[in-house]
């Protein structure tokens, strides 16, 4: 549960709006992009189901899930790009509390690190090639914190060239952050 009471305090806002936002919304939604993009591999392939946490799935409820993880993912990454353009914002009026954000939370090596803790040990199914494409977008999303006003929107229906959701959805967040 996250409580906030800001007031007039810019700085708590934006480390809170960092890590909350920048942070959590956006590896969030590679987890859930990542999952859609295993489940469409599953379903591709029912004998791949065995041995899998889907297993004593059927495949009708199998896809039911994976529509859904994908809907929430599609909504993690709206939520993320607002994060980071209201860190963009926060950076236009106080400067001050944008060198403590950058310097606290959204510096590389704390970047790195978030990145690490959350999939390198507990991604156990994914592939590699997903795992380097999250972590590919992942460096590039936090080296352009320069967000500009409105993000490019991506719906449920967007991805007719068979792009993987993780790649969908990073790319929703990135047209966010960065200026055209």
């Amino acid at each position: 549960e996250s409580k906030h009471e800001f007031g007039q305090n810019m700085k708590a806002l934006a480390m809170a709006v960092a890590k909350e936002g920048c942070v959590d919304e956006t590896l969030s939604a590679f987890e859930a992009a990542a999952e859609v993009d295993f489940i469409d591999g599953l379903l591709e392939n029912n004998e791949a189901l065995v041995g899998t946490k889907y297993a004593d799935i059927d495949v009708d409820t199998l896809g039911w899930i994976r529509d859904e993880l994908r809907t929430i993912a599609l909504e993690e990454s709206g939520h993320a790009a607002l994060a980071w353009r209201t860190v963009k914002w926060i950076c236009r009026i106080d400067l001050e509390a944008c060198s403590m954000v950058k310097q606290h939370v959204l510096n590389e090596e704390e970047l790195d690190r978030a990145f690490q803790r959350r999939f390198w040990h507990s991604f156990g199914h994914g592939t590699r090639d997903t795992l380097k494409i999250m972590e590919e977008s992942w460096k590039k999303l936090y080296s352009h914190v320069d967000v500009p006003a409105r993000g490019n929107e991506v719906s449920l229906h967007d991805n007719i060239s068979g792009e993987s959701l993780v790649a969908l959805m990073a790319k929703k967040v990135l047209h966010s952050v960065m200026d055209k």
